[in-house]
């Protein structure tokens, strides 16, 4: 059965964590070359694996697709629980709304948050969808992914213009995201709304791997002390990433 190839294929390029070439997975699994091609193109399609970017035989690997679903059981439990009560800390300190994103169906997920009395213009509350280009959470997310992930998404998703700030250039994109990561937070001045700030910093778990980010959200004339801002967004996700078991060096 299909469905059955589809599964032997992603068990195997997530067991050995390699590209193959079509000739290998063909003899490997005992599935027809035309076949396990057909299957491949499908799993392309929807976005689980794609062509590895080397030189020679063509190869196929996985995608972040799959390692999403893998992650959603450590991020809906022990993630937010350990998140929340850092979470709080930063709303007092900052007095700006506090939110935890991850990565679903290409897009940020805002799965905790902790808000504040004083109301926002725009403001995306707890279970709610942002576009993962135009937003802080969104940044630090994509700068930790590869190059093939990143523009895999955007050929998806598109970028879409919500602000005169938006970006909306691939090269832009790619550029800023490599900031990003060195300086290890993203500000999203009105990108995704007029006169709405936002920062976020990654969060780690014990393997080093991106799995959410943490950031604050208020008015643009909130963020007039930026730097203290930025510093305490950061102590709040390597704290979070401390309490998931990460280990590498404090901001």
């Amino acid at each position: 059965m299909s469905i059955e190839r589809g599964l032997d294929l992603l068990e195997y390029m997530a067991a050995t964590n390699a590209s193959h070439t079509l000739e290998h997975l063909s003899e490997h699994l005992g599935i027809p070359r035309t076949s396990c091609f057909r299957v491949l193109k499908v799993l392309q399609a929807r976005g689980y694996v794609q062509i590895a970017e080397a030189s020679g035989p063509q190869k196929w690997e996985l995608t972040y697709k799959l390692s999403a679903f893998g992650n959603m059981v450590e991020k809906d439990g022990n993630l937010r629980a350990a998140a929340l009560p850092l979470m709080k800390e930063l709303a007092q300190v900052t007095d700006l709304f506090v939110q935890l994103g991850v990565v679903s169906n290409n897009k940020v997920l805002y799965i905790e948050d902790v808000q504040r009395p004083k109301l926002l213009q725009v403001y995306a509350p707890k279970w709610s969808y942002l576009e993962i280009h135009a937003c802080a959470a969104g940044l630090v997310l994509l700068s930790h992914m590869s190059k093939n992930q990143v523009e895999e998404i955007i050929r998806q998703e598109g970028m879409p213009r919500k602000t005169n700030s938006t970006i909306t250039d691939l090269d832009e994109l790619h550029a800023v995201l490599g900031e990003v990561k060195k300086q290890n937070y993203a500000i999203d001045k009105e990108y995704y709304a007029p006169g709405i700030t936002c920062v976020a910093a990654p969060i780690f778990n014990y393997q080093g791997v991106c799995l959410a980010a943490v950031g604050v959200t208020g008015s643009t004339d909130e963020f007039s002390d930026l730097p203290v801002i930025i510093r305490e967004v950061q102590e709040c996700a390597f704290g979070v990433s401390a309490r998931l078991g990460y280990e590498n060096g404090a901001v």
